[in-house]
């Protein structure tokens, strides 16, 4: 972002992803046709962060919950709660990060299940946002939103 707002290469970036995503059907397609974005207009990781996080901000200022960024289907990750025990073994900060994931539907209920089996055979906090990171970059599909995430090195936490 600039002084003056959003940069233009991020605010036409963010007029794709929202054709992009209303127009696609399937997660897959969605994730496809981002990577194609990316080759054809030399668009970076830190580029689709910044967009999502664009979106992200103005969908948090509406007064009705949109969430475009959901998995389609059976990929929705579950949104049960954590079990206590499954909160135990990861920071404060882990839980923040894969709470800011689920919101942004970038995990499939396999890659949520994976991390949570693990965050439940960690002693307390011993799952923080650095093992988070790496657990989920070994469930990550190449090419997906998740992946795109985690290679950006301004993705927070």
């Amino acid at each position: 972002m600039t002084e003056k707002g959003i940069d233009r290469k991020i605010f036409t970036l963010v007029a794709h992803l929202v054709e992009i995503v209303s127009t696609s059907t399937e997660r897959a397609e969605v994730e496809d046709r981002i990577h194609e974005l990316m080759l054809q207009e030399d668009f970076t990781p830190g580029d689709i962060h910044e967009a999502v996080g664009v979106l992200t901000d103005v969908l948090q200022k509406l007064p009705v919950e949109v969430n475009i960024f959901r998995p389609c289907g059976s990929e929705l990750a579950d949104e049960r709660p954590l079990t206590p025990r499954e909160e135990l073994g990861m920071t404060e900060e882990a839980r923040g990060l894969l709470d800011e994931w689920r919101a942004m539907g970038v995990l499939s209920r396999s890659q949520l299940e994976v991390i949570l089996q693990h965050s439940s055979l960690a002693n307390t906090g011993e799952l923080d946002t650095a093992a988070l990171k790496e657990l989920a970059s070994e469930t990550a599909e190449e090419g997906s939103l998740l992946r795109l995430l985690l290679l950006d090195p301004n993705t927070r936490h």
